[in-house]
């Protein structure tokens, strides 16, 4: 590798975060790590406490970005490889904390208890010493994580929720301890323990409350086996061992038997079972696997032992991307996001300068010291920045797990909200609404061997014929001889196609099986025309198929006109024309449920293929939209470019829909698709049910709208708090209850995502 090239490259890696005390900490680690030279990029994420960060590692090192974060006063761990191996990590790091955070809140409580006990029967009211003596440990102990955050906080220029506690329990504290040793008036002890109690209390139910917003993805973590069957040839026999999946290497052999979820993403190379691949693609019955079947990591085998070929190691299993996906999510912003940045910045020097007019303004107007002082306190308690920081990515990380259960991947936390926004939906037809697979609806004989017609006239042969069915020609019923022409027909095509795996050629070949129909013998040589027609040759003559103008190139000139709908394919033997078959491509199921859904939802569909007109037209007619047909990928782009009504997605599964993926608001890849499209997608949808974008764009609408509720709450929370406290209508320990509890409201209030139901068919447009 050249100087060049190792410059310009980049390195980048997830990390935990410790020490976040409030989303404003993230911002400050974000702030300073996007002005620090050599990084590119950085996303911090006080919800899931990680960071994503993007550096040129010949301008700057990781050591030295650990360094950076550590002087700021936080903790950042290396990444470690294995993915998920770190998810383990994070996730007993965090049971930890909370465990410590339970210990701490218990001991501040029960020093705290005897100094509110006079609140409630006034003759236990301890002398001010001994209130000293239980609040000082508190004050130390539990105020010592608030300090160290203001301290961080100020250093960097900066003010966080942690300032606003500190200042104001201090002040409460350093007064009292001022008036105990003077010996004059009252104490207000039990105000700086309580705060700092129920603040605590706070944090404990907030982190509560984010583990269970994450719980997806420790559901995720149960579905990556840890042991694998690795077999392995030695002195010529087959051996079964079970080793550590991470020794598994792409292309080896495992075996995975009845009861136990597959290890790796494979390729089945012998035996046959079912597997129940909800948790990976939403898949709701289990899918029947056999030799060649591609498995994923994750699913349960069901009833039969299975020898599959690994594709990918374990830190590219399905499991593993998916994970991967959802914390990239996760750790990014949504766009609203931006708003909440902007008013927190300049949130926290506010609080301070309306703390300090409170106290100014009552003790003028004659209040006294003690009162002013008090309800200046109560107006540092009450402000919390933290439920406007919590209110978008609590809920970004409960939408994105959810849907990554249910086989919905967001990119990122932009696609999460544009998905909602979208007001046309552009479809690729073949392999999204369609199944990608076509089958044959009918046979046209070139001649019939009834006398009574002549030799143009044509017979269709349904599906299910047999020698000597009776069919309808031109509203007669006759018993038509078909068995000996339209075995001919079928053996010439069922030979030709045996060149090639296009979708068609399958599903001639298995009509063809279907009626017990043989090729006909001989060592045939192929030559495929792209988008015409397959030719093969032998001693026994040439037998062509494909497109009207393909035979007619060749001589031949088909005498049945082609069909008004479908995919024709014309089938001529030594010069001969035999007949045509008709193919048409049949809906996915839930494709018609999906187009009404979102035709209710105000958005419009619309289907962008390249597919021939007649093909289209039958889907676009069934589906009960509008079509647009025989489109390069150039012509889909620029359709997309020029549309005027609104934010666009697309809904694709090729690599010829990857520009228009890319060019569309938001990108829908479905899951059975191309790598290519998957990664040029905002969100891919491991499944192949159309219904799963109409999940897409209702959680979407769901989420941001929750956001906006958060939102909204915590901006009517401060704007009504703040003057209840500068008038003295709240104290500093209900104002610290209060604050308490607004952050854990917006948490408990995105929660209620939960109750989103997926994948519903009688879905009605309303939520």
């Amino acid at each position: 590798m050249t100087v060049t090239e190792a410059t310009a490259e980049k390195q980048k890696q997830g990390f935990s975060v410790e020490g976040m005390t409030c989303t404003a900490c993230a911002s400050r680690i974000q702030k300073v790590l996007s002005r620090t030279d050599g990084v590119q990029s950085v996303r911090v994420n006080f919800a899931t406490e990680t960071a994503g960060i993007s550096w040129d590692p010949q301008k700057i090192s990781e050591a030295q970005l650990l360094e950076r974060v550590h002087k700021l006063g936080y903790g950042l761990k290396p990444a470690i490889n294995e993915l998920i191996e770190r998810k383990k990590q994070n996730l007993e790091r965090e049971r930890k904390a909370y465990l410590k955070d339970r210990l701490l809140f218990a001991f501040s409580a029960l020093l705290t208890l005897p100094l509110v006990l006079p609140m409630l029967y006034e003759p236990w009211m301890l002398p001010p010493f001994w209130q000293w003596i239980l609040a000082t440990p508190v004050q130390l102990f539990a105020g010592y994580r608030f300090y160290k955050g203001a301290y961080h906080s100020l250093k960097s220029g900066t003010g966080n929720m942690d300032v606003l506690v500190s200042l104001g329990t201090t002040v409460a504290y350093g007064y009292s301890v001022a008036r105990m040793v003077m010996g004059t008036g009252h104490v207000y002890f039990e105000s700086s323990a309580v705060i700092l109690t129920l603040v605590l209390m706070g944090k404990i139910m907030e982190r509560r409350a984010r583990a269970q917003a994450s719980r997806a993805m420790e559901e995720l973590l149960g579905l990556q086996p840890e042991e694998a069957r690795l077999i392995e040839q030695k002195d010529g026999q087959e051996i079964e061992e079970i080793v550590d999946v991470r020794v598994v290497a792409s292309g080896d052999l495992i075996a995975v038997l009845p009861g136990e979820r597959i290890p790796l993403d494979g390729i089945v190379e012998t035996g046959s079972s079912e597997t129940d691949d909800s948790l990976i693609t939403g898949e709701s019955v289990p899918v029947a696997k056999s030799s060649g079947d591609t498995v994923f990591a994750g699913s349960m085998n069901l009833n039969g032992r299975l020898v599959l070929r690994a594709a990918r190691d374990v830190n590219q299993s399905s499991v593993a991307r998916i994970m991967n996906l959802v914390e990239e999510a996760q750790n990014s912003r949504a766009p609203v996001q931006s708003l909440v940045d902007r008013v927190s910045s300049i949130f926290v020097p506010t609080v301070v300068a309306i703390s300090l007019i409170t106290f100014l303004g009552s003790y003028a107007w004659g209040l006294g010291f003690s009162e002013s002082l008090i309800r200046s306190v109560a107006v540092l308690v009450i402000a919390c920045p933290c439920a406007l920081g919590l209110a978008s990515p609590i809920a970004v990380v409960i939408a994105t797990g959810m849907s990554a259960k249910n086989g919905i991947l967001f990119r990122n936390a932009m696609a999460l909200e544009i998905a909602g926004k979208i007001k046309t939906l552009f479809f690729d037809k073949t392999g999204t609404l369609t199944a990608g697979r076509p089958r044959v609806t009918a046979v046209a004989n070139a001649r019939v061997a009834d006398a009574t017609h002549s030799l143009d006239a044509r017979a269709t042969v349904p599906i299910d014929s047999r020698a000597g069915s009776v069919h309808s020609i031109e509203g007669e019923t006759s018993e038509v001889r078909v068995s000996e022409e339209s075995a001919r027909l079928l053996r010439a095509a069922f030979s030709v196609e045996k060149g090639s795996e296009h979708p068609v050629s399958v599903a001639i070949r298995e009509y063809c099986e279907s009626n017990s129909i043989r090729p006909l013998e001989g060592d045939w040589e192929y030559r495929t025309v792209a988008g015409a027609g397959i030719q093969c040759n032998s001693s026994q003559g040439k037998i062509l198929a494909g497109t009207r103008a393909f035979l007619q190139e060749n001589g031949i000139t088909p005498n049945v006109d082609d069909p008004d709908r479908g995919t024709v394919v014309h089938v001529a033997q030594d010069e001969e024309y035999l007949g045509c078959f008709t193919l048409e491509d049949t809906l996915r199921p839930g494709a018609k449920e999906a187009v009404d859904s979102l035709q209710k939802m105000n958005i419009v569909p619309l289907i962008l293929t390249g597919d021939r007109r007649e093909a289209a037209a039958p889907v676009a007619q069934a589906l009960g939209i509008e079509f647009r047909a025989e489109l390069r990928p150039e012509q889909k782009l620029s359709t997309i470019q020029d549309w005027k009504s609104g934010p666009t997605g697309m809904v694709g599964d090729g690599i010829n829909d990857a520009p228009a993926l890319s060019q569309a608001d938001a990108g829908f890849a479905m899951g059975s698709g191309t790598d290519v499209a998957s990664e040029s997608a905002d969100v891919t949808l491991m499944g192949s049910d159309p219904m799963e974008i109409v999940d897409a764009v209702r959680l979407s609408r769901s989420t941001i709208r929750k956001i906006y509720q958060n939102l909204f709450f915590a901006f009517v929370y401060n704007i009504i708090g703040i003057p209840l406290a500068a008038f003295g209508f709240l104290s500093p320990m209900v104002a610290g209850a209060a604050m308490a509890m607004s952050s854990v409201s917006v948490v408990v209030s995105s929660l209620t995502l939960y109750r989103f139901r997926f994948h519903s068919a009688l879905y009605s447009g309303k939520e």
